[in-house]
């Protein structure tokens, strides 16, 4: 039996507390894909992106956007999406206020009582210690601030700290207003663990240097734009160094010159055709070369038949009968026919 709704109920709070201050796009997002599971069909990214007319990419954009509102869960299994949706209630807007309180605590400034009381804690003279010790310097009131709000404000530990001055100061920053930009985008993009700090130090340093290669840029660092590209092939997509090598090649071959986002197009057309393996690209490349021979060949075709002669057959009939023959004249024969006759005869005699 086809358990098919004619209707989609959303809640009022929907409509009044999130729906006014959301993306149109995330909205129609939401109710369609809402109407899906209250019908028990599959939700496959591709075909929402063909029913909606919007890329997967910002599909995903919208769930992971809904997901933040907690009024959604979901998880994505290759193409296909499993979305839970939860009640709204008036706790979801409580636990979002909570959340943007946490945040406004993290710029909070302190008094110079404050930093003296601060500056006394063991921990504190540690972290001071050490990012002496780091940048080769003394520091200065300013920068002590700066590193207490550091450690109490974002709960940085000392190890994290450590490798965040040896990253900055490697990559010729030691200025502790660019140390404190990069802490502060760690933390937004809740890189608080060693392990999660290894991954964004291997993508920033190695992978990041690799794609800029790829590109032929040996002599510059990625700007904010590039990093944020980069960052969604290899952290967001998962694609693998050779399926992103081929993309860059492909785009410098084609453009002549490094467009990070003529690239970004390429990758995102084969993430949305589940591009792993530079396999993946080969077979995507025949099904298009045998769809462009297909089409040559359609069209060839119809060239021919438009042109083709209308010739009617005429076996069994004389090959000259479509000339126009003039009508005989039967007494100029006669006369003919006399004068041989007589020529006949005098020779005879």
């Amino acid at each position: 039996m086809n358990n098919y709704f004619s209707f989609v109920p959303i809640y009022n709070l929907f409509i009044e507390k999130y729906m006014i201050k959301s993306n149109p796009s995330f909205v129609i997002i939401y109710i369609y894909i809402l109407k899906k599971s209250i019908n028990g069909e599959d939700i496959n990214l591709e075909d929402l992106s063909k029913e909606l007319n919007i890329l997967a990419s910002d599909i995903i954009k919208a769930l992971e956007y809904w997901q933040s509102q907690n009024i959604i869960s979901y998880k994505q299994i290759n193409n296909k999406v499993e979305v839970i949706f939860f009640e709204i209630k008036e706790q979801n807007l409580q636990n979002n206020r909570d959340k943007k309180q946490e945040l406004d605590n993290k710029d909070k400034t302190y008094t110079d009582e404050e930093v003296t009381i601060y500056s006394q804690k063991e921990e504190i003279q540690q972290l001071f210690r050490l990012a002496e010790k780091k940048l080769a310097k003394t520091l200065t009131y300013q920068d002590r601030k700066i590193l207490i709000a550091l450690y109490e404000n974002y709960g940085m530990s000392l190890e994290i700290l450590a490798i965040l001055f040896t990253y900055c100061i490697e990559n010729g920053k030691n200025n502790l207003n660019y140390i404190e930009k990069v802490a502060i985008d760690w933390c937004e993009n809740n890189i608080d663990s060693l392990e999660k700090v290894e991954t964004y130090l291997k993508v920033y340093n190695n992978d990041f240097k690799t794609i800029m290669k790829f590109f032929g840029i040996l002599n510059r660092a990625p700007i904010k734009k590039e990093e944020d590209f980069m960052k969604k092939w290899i952290l967001d997509y998962k694609m693998p160094m050779s399926v992103i090598e081929e993309a860059c090649v492909r785009t410098v071959i084609t453009t002549g010159k490094a467009s990070f986002e003529y690239a970004s197009s390429i990758i995102e057309r084969w993430k949305e055709k589940n591009v792993k393996s530079l396999e993946d690209i080969k077979n995507l490349d025949n099904e298009y070369e045998n769809y462009i021979k297909s089409k040559k060949e359609e069209k060839q075709k119809r060239v021919e038949q438009t042109f083709k002669p209308n010739i009617k057959s005429n076996y069994g009939k004389n090959k000259f009968v479509n000339y126009k023959q003039e009508p005989l004249d039967y007494e100029l024969l006669r006369k003919i026919e006399i004068m041989s006759l007589k020529e006949g005869i005098e020779d005879n005699d």
